[in-house]
């Protein structure tokens, strides 16, 4: 459906298109509560400081450039 659209084609049901939004949107959210619960606590226990510092400028970085910003 998501191909569909990109390729501007309008033949996508919409209805099938909104409930696999629905359902992805779902399943990141258990993917991220997952992430929070188990892996980051983990790697938080076994990184050095300087490693989470600079894992955390990496990832600031990467969401200023998925937002446009320099």
């Amino acid at each position: 459906q998501l191909d569909a659209l990109a390729s501007g084609q309008a033949w996508g049901a919409l209805d099938v298109l909104r409930e696999g939004a629905e359902i992805f949107v779902a399943l990141s959210r258990d993917h991220v509560a997952l992430e929070e619960a188990f892996i980051y606590p983990q790697a938080r226990a076994t990184m050095r400081e300087p490693e989470r510092r600079a894992m955390g400028r990496e990832m600031a970085a990467r969401r200023r450039a998925q937002r446009g910003k320099p």
